[in-house]
Parts: structure tokens; sequence; C-alpha cells
């Protein structure tokens, strides 16, 4: 192995995997997933690469939101930066405008602490269905969301793995489970939300108003943590190329060179030729200063009157 990898949480399994290294290719190519606003492209997006980034064996299929909105943002932090910043204005007449740091790594910390039951198991005749919290981001109704949340379904003891079906085909079976399995999955659901929602995961702590929210909670059933990937991925698509522009044409990386590297790698490669080209300045204006400070000889020593 000669990858760099760096360990990350599976909540639901309560172990560490460890992943590789999320680059600027795959920076740019989530940002253009995300300007499509297609959540099915999204969702098969976020798990091919989770899937491609995950150095221990790793089953897709079982992970469920809460763990891949954990990956993400450990991704997030370890590639990118630990902090975002934010720009909104103050909720007076002034309209100051003020910074707002989020801190990433508080954000893990806040769920990791968070003591929750993943895993369900209801029975009713010969009728046994297990399973854990919904896998996907996006959800059409509490009905999309029920059946997403099943695992396993047993009629008389004969498995049927929910992971191998199509959408279609797991709303098929959840059809010709009993009408009491829903209110069950639901109540389940809507418990442990309830604790994961009890402590915020971002907290802004500042006496003047803002219009943005201060206190911030992750939900697995209102689809906010979709919109809080996007918000702690998103990034103007022009800024990918003409900084691309800007390496190959004037400091001459190579396009494999920058797809390679992660956006922190480069970030520090930015802020190094921001600094080299400030020092190169300031040596330049420190010698046309002294060229403009040299007295040349005049007539004012025994100058004829």
């Amino acid at each position: 192995m000669t990858d760099f990898i760096y360990p990350v949480r599976i909540l639901s399994l309560g172990e560490d995997m460890f992943f590789k290294e999320f680059t600027h290719l795959h920076y740019k190519k989530f940002n253009k997933i995300m300007a499509n606003l297609n959540p099915d492209i999204f969702e098969i997006y976020v798990n091919n690469l989770i899937d491609e980034l995950c150095y221990s064996d790793i089953d897709i299929s079982t992970l469920n939101i809460l763990d891949k909105f954990y990956i993400l943002l450990s991704i997030r932090a370890y590639c990118i930066a630990p902090t975002i910043t934010f720009q909104t204005t103050t909720g007076d007449d002034k309209k100051e405008k003020i910074n707002i740091e989020i801190d990433v790594n508080k954000m893990l910390d806040t769920l990791y602490d968070v003591k929750l039951e993943y895993d369900f198991n209801i029975e009713y005749d010969n009728i046994q269905i297990t399973g854990n919290f919904p896998k996907r981001f996006h959800f059409d109704d509490v009905y999309d969301l029920a059946a997403d949340s099943i695992c396993e379904v047993r009629f008389e003891n004969k498995p049927i793995n929910y992971s191998e079906l199509t959408k279609e085909q797991r709303q098929e079976v959840y059809s010709r489970l009993p009408s009491l399995v829903m209110p069950q999955i639901l109540k389940h659901l809507q418990k442990q939300d309830k604790i994961l929602k009890q402590e915020p995961i971002i907290e802004i702590n500042t006496k003047k108003e803002i219009n943005m929210s201060k206190r911030t909670c992750a939900s697995m059933l209102d689809g906010s943590m979709s919109e809080l990937i996007k918000v702690m991925f998103k990034t103007p698509l022009r800024d990918f190329y003409v900084n691309e522009y800007n390496l190959m044409k004037r400091f001459k990386f190579s396009s494999d060179a920058i797809n390679q590297s992660t956006p922190a790698e480069l970030g520090l490669y930015f802020n190094i030729i921001q600094q080299d080209l400030e020092k190169e300045k300031k040596e330049m204006e420190k010698q046309q200063g002294q060229r403009g400070g040299v007295n040349m000889p005049g007539g004012g020593m025994g100058a004829p009157s």
C-alpha cells in the first residue's frame, strides 16, 4: 500500500474503516453533480464515491443515511479543510456583513457522541422484518422512507434481502406486509431522530442577530442531511477552471498533478505561491526605492560664478 489513508468511523457498525484521499477531480465532479439538482444522481455519486475511496472492504448497501453523512463530513475535514467560513449579514437595518466559521470536527464529535439504537426487529405471524435507518438521502413519502429502512424480510423463514432489490421491487415487497409494520418502523425512526436532534451539530455563538439559523440539528427524516452536505462541499464551478488555468498556465502544473492533489493540498500550494509573489513584489519595490534614492553628482562645489 502506498496511498495515504485515514480512519473514518462507521457509526452503525461501531468501528473504523480506512479511506483514501478525496481529490480535486472528485471535488469538481461532486460540484457538477450538485449543480445537476437530480436527487437520484446525487445518491449514485455518493455511493460510488464512498465505494471508491474506502480502502477497507465495505458493502455500500449496508450503510444508512447517518453513516454516509458522517463519512462525507469526515472526508471534508480531512481532504478540504476542517473549518468552513460563511458570510452572512446582521438582521438589523445596517445589514453588516459578518463571517461565520463552522468547525467540521465539532460536528463530527457531536454525531459521534450520540447514543442511538440503529436496528429494529418486527415479527408478525410468519413474517419477520429487520431493519436500520433509511439508506437514501431523498425519499418521496413516508411509505418510501419506511421501505428504505428495511434490510431483510422473512416469509415463513425464507429471506428476501432488500439490498439486492430495486426500489420498485422493495416497494412491491413492502406493499405485501401487514399494515401495522409501517407505524412501528416510523415510531422507531422518529424516536431515534428525536434523540439525534437533541444536540445541534452547528451552534453559532454570537450576540448579533444574523440572517441564518444559529442552531442546526441533524435529522434523518426531513431531507436536511443532503442539503447540509451540499453547503459543506459547494464551490462555484468557475473557480475550479480559473484555478486550474492559473496553475497550468502561470505555474506550470500538469493536469494530472492538479487532479490527483487534494483540495487541501492545492489550497496550500496557492498560499505558498501567494507568499512567494508578495515576497518578490516587496523585493522589487525595495530595489526600485534604492535606485530612486541615489543622489547624482551636481555642480554645487566650486562651480564658476
